[in-house]
This record gives structure tokens, C-alpha cells and sequence, in this order.
């Protein structure tokens, strides 16, 4: 079965949304701060919980954003809005470590206490600066 018949009308819907974001971040990054960016990305719902919705979204954010040399703040962005429109209660984190002298900063997403779209716990490498709820309200520099 091709792939455009098993995301179905609303898997392809959910891609052009994300493409949307696909484009749209790179320049806003450059122009918005990054707890202004969170809050328009946050969309909290008082909805029931989709874990289909929720694979789905994953898989179509972890598609889109592959090829990117710098995804993971769009990518994560764009995923954590997905989620809480989804019915979900997604959180960012902002983290940062000190690789060789230089300075590298981290964006990822975790639902249930788990990293969505990682290789590896991004928290057992990178220091958690911030963590934003589904709100888009700041919950604090803890490391969840």
C-alpha cells in the first residue's frame, strides 16, 4: 500500500499543516523570541487523548524535518502544537551543554515524560534552561 493511502485525509491535512510550519519557523526564529514562538505554537485542548493521532503526528514531524541541518526547534514547535490540538499535554524543552569549549543548544518535546522525536534522552546530555507547558506558560528550568 503507497504511503498517501495509509495517511488517509486527515494524515495528508496534518502534513500541509506542518509544512505550513516547515516554512514559516526558519524565518520566525530569526525574528521572534523563543517564549513568544512557544506561546503562538501552544494549543492546549480539552479533549480526549488520540495515541493513533498522537504516532501519527511523530511520524509525520520526524518525515518533514529529517533533511534539516538545525531542525529541532521548528520540528518541536510544530510538533507541540500538533499534540495539543491533538488532545495531548506535550512540554518544550530549551537545554544547552558545553561540547568541547562550544556552547550547543537543544529544542525537544516530551509527552509523558518522554522524549518524542530523540535518538536518546536529550536530558541526560543538555542542561534544561527552560520547560514550557501546554499552555505555553514557562513551568521552570527543570529537567523533567
Amino acid at each position: 500500500m503507497a504511503e498517501r493511502e495509509r495517511l488517509g485525509p486527515g494524515g495528508w491535512l496534518l502534513v500541509v499543516r506542518m509544512g505550513v510550519w516547515r516554512v514559516a519557523l526558519p524565518v520566525l526564529r530569526r525574528r521572534v523570541a523563543l517564549e513568544r514562538l512557544v506561546r503562538f505554537a501552544a494549543a492546549p485542548r480539552d479533549r480526549p487523548r488520540d495515541p493513533a493521532r498522537e504516532r501519527l503526528i511523530a511520524r509525520v514531524g520526524g518525515r518533514l524535518w529529517r533533511d534539516a541541518p538545525r531542525p529541532c526547534l521548528e520540528r518541536s514547535l510544530a510538533v507541540y502544537r500538533q499534540l495539543g490540538l491533538a488532545g495531548a499535554s506535550p512540554r518544550v524543552t530549551a537545554g544547552m551543554t558545553n561540547d568541547a569549549g562550544a556552547l550547543v543548544g537543544h529544542v525537544w518535546v516530551t509527552l509523558d515524560g518522554v522524549a518524542i522525536l530523540e535518538q536518546a534522552d536529550p536530558a541526560a546530555e543538555f542542561r534544561a534552561l527552560v520547560v514550557f507547558g501546554p499552555d505555553g506558560r514557562r513551568l521552570g528550568p527543570a529537567v523533567e
